[in-house]
C-alpha cells in the first residue's frame, strides 16, 4: 500500500495515507551508490531506531527513477503512483532530520527544521491534489482520444518533480553533516545530488511539453464539438 504501517507512528510531516494502488513503473534513470564511498552515518528516528539519511533518501528516488524496474505491464498510471512510493520511503529519513534539528538546540538546524517541515506538509497536499486529478488506468485506455494520456503524464511528471525536490530539500538539510564530516560521504552525497538535479531538470522540461500538449488537444475536440453541434 502506499503508507505502510511504518508509519503509524506520530510523525511530524503530518502523513495522510492515499488510496492502496500498486503498479510497476516503465524505466527511467537510475543512481545506484558505489560500493567505495564509506561508511554508513545514522541518526536516531523518532520511534528510536537507526536510520542511514543519505541511503534512506537515495532509496526513495530510486523506487521511481530506477530503470530496471520496468515491465511491459505496466498501466498507464504506474509511474505515478511509484513516485508516491517513492515519497513515502523518505518521510522516515524527513521526520529523522526535522527530529534533529528541533531537538539539538542550534537556531539555524531549528530554522532548517522548519523549513523542511513545511516542505514535507507543501509536498503532501500537491500529491494529494494530483492523485485526485489524475484519470485512472481504465479510463485511458477506453478514451477515444489522447487528453487523458497526456494528462497523466502531465501529473505524474508533477509528483516526480514534487518528490525530487523534497529530496533536494532534505540534501541541502544534510549537507551539515556533510560539511561538518559527521558523515564522511561527501562523494556520494555530491553524486546523487548532481543526478537528481540533472533528473529534475529534464523532468521538468518534459512536464512543461506534456502539459501544453493536453492544453491544445484539448482546445481542438472542444473547436471540433462546437462545429458538429453547429451542423
Amino acid at each position: 500500500m502506499i503508507f505502510s504501517h511504518a508509519f503509524q507512528f506520530s510523525t511530524m510531516t503530518n502523513v495522510h495515507p492515499f488510496p492502496k494502488r500498486r503498479a510497476a513503473p516503465k524505466s527511467a534513470k537510475h543512481h545506484t551508490p558505489r560500493p567505495d564511498h564509506g561508511t554508513p552515518f545514522y541518526l536516531p528516528s523518532t520511534n528510536g531506531e537507526k536510520v542511514d539519511v543519505l541511503i534512506t533518501v537515495i532509496a526513495g528516488c530510486n523506487v521511481f527513477l530506477a530503470a530496471d524496474l520496468a515491465s511491459e505491464e505496466d498501466e498507464p498510471t504506474g509511474n505515478f503512483y511509484r513516485a508516491l512510493d517513492g515519497y513515502e520511503t523518505m518521510l522516515l529519513a524527513a521526520d529523522t532530520l526535522i527530529q534533529f534539528g528541533m531537538t539539538e538546540g542550534a537556531i539555524d538546524l531549528g530554522n532548517k527544521a522548519g523549513r523542511l517541515a513545511d516542505w514535507c506538509e507543501q509536498t503532501r497536499k500537491l500529491l494529494i491534489k494530483t492523485h485526485q486529478a489524475i484519470p485512472d488506468s481504465e479510463t485511458i485506455m477506453m478514451a477515444d482520444d489522447t487528453v487523458p494520456d497526456f494528462q497523466a503524464e502531465y501529473l505524474t511528471g508533477v509528483a516526480y518533480l514534487a518528490a525530487i525536490t523534497l529530496a533536494l530539500n532534505m540534501l541541502d538539510f544534510y549537507q551539515y553533516f556533510i560539511v561538518s564530516g559527521k558523515d564522511k560521504r561527501k562523494a556520494m552525497f555530491q553524486d546523487f545530488r548532481g543526478a537528481i538535479q540533472e533528473a529534475g531538470d529534464g523532468i521538468r522540461s518534459h512536464v512543461r511539453h506534456a502539459g501544453i500538449a493536453a492544453h491544445e488537444i484539448d482546445l481542438m475536440h472542444k473547436k471540433v464539438r462546437a462545429l458538429l453541434e453547429d451542423r
